[in-house]
Order: C-alpha cells, then sequence, then structure tokens
C-alpha cells in the first residue's frame, strides 16, 4: 500500500482531530510520513491506496460513551469541517478538562445552559446521572471556537516565546 497525498490526507487528518476533540479514544492510526505543523505531532492521520486501486482511511476510534455521536461533514471547493454532536455525562466532562475545580465545573455548565448554549438532562437513578449536551445555539460556536482553538495550537510557540520574554 502507498501513501496518498493532497487533500484526501488532509480530510482524514480533520476527521482523527474532529474525534480527538469529541473525546472518543484513538483505536488505531498511522501518523503522516512526515510532519503537518498545523497539528501537534502525532495528531495528523493519513490514507493509502492498496494495490487494486482501492484507498482505505488509516484510522480507526471508538466512543465509549453510552449515547450515540452524529458526524457531520461540510465541504466546499477549497475547505471541508467535520463535525461531530453527541451527550457527555458530567463525569466524562470532568475527566476530559484537566484542571478544573468540580465546583468551577458545575458553576460554567449552569451558566451555559442559563444562556441557552447546552441542555441538562438529569436522570433519577443511584447514583444520579446528569447528561450535557449542546442545543442549536449552542452548536453555533463550535466553528468560531474551533478556530480560536486552531489558532492557539499554530502560535502556542510565539505565545510562550511572548511570555518569557515578558517575564
Amino acid at each position: 500500500a502507498r501513501e496518498v497525498g493532497g487533500g484526501i490526507s488532509q480530510f482524514a487528518t480533520t476527521l482523527y482531530n474532529a474525534s480527538y476533540f469529541s473525546g472518543m479514544k484513538d483505536a488505531g492510526h498511522k501518523e503522516h510520513s512526515y510532519y503537518i505543523s498545523r497539528y501537534p505531532a502525532g495528531r495528523e492521520a493519513t490514507v493509502f491506496q492498496n494495490h487494486d486501486g482501492s484507498s482505505v482511511i488509516d484510522l480507526k476510534f471508538t466512543n465509549d460513551a453510552p449515547t450515540g455521536v452524529v458526524i457531520q461533514t461540510i465541504w466546499t471547493p477549497s475547505s471541508i469541517t467535520v463535525r461531530m454532536w453527541g451527550t457527555k455525562r458530567y463525569g466524562e466532562l470532568r475527566a476530559a478538562i484537566d484542571g478544573v475545580s468540580e465546583k468551577m465545573l458545575t458553576q460554567t455548565l449552569r451558566s451555559l445552559e442559563r444562556d441557552g448554549l447546552l441542555t441538562r438532562t438529569s436522570h433519577p437513578t443511584v447514583p444520579p446521572k446528569v447528561e450535557y449536551g449542546l442545543t442549536p445555539l449552542g452548536r453555533t460556536l463550535t466553528g468560531p471556537l474551533a478556530a480560536i482553538r486552531d489558532w492557539a495550537e499554530i502560535h502556542i510557540n510565539e505565545v510562550t516565546d511572548a511570555r518569557a520574554r515578558y517575564d
């Protein structure tokens, strides 16, 4: 099998990063043969063409959450966007956000719910089960927030250098 370059590998990398940021677990993928500076090292994927001419995206991820995930792709001749929609339990959010206190996470989730960005569903079980999902209004923020995240990943070294010079 040989690697296929160009836009198809960019799609594989975009899909990989969408699964990564949605909290899915990497179940195996092959990194690109060369580093793509737009993403942190190891967070790119590639596409292989088999000897019979068929192509394979060398990318696997698993959803270990009890709820499903919807994958949406939006493309134009010059760009592709991959969005993943799903529901997360409080404990999953807490585990995914490093360094946040339980009090601060609870306050933030309540504020986002009050603003109409999140839905909160409480299930009367023991122990209690609470799930959060984005509302249609909340989903409108995914594009702008992804752009900020992408900018931060690209420019993190410059920001770190500026902080070091300042301090």
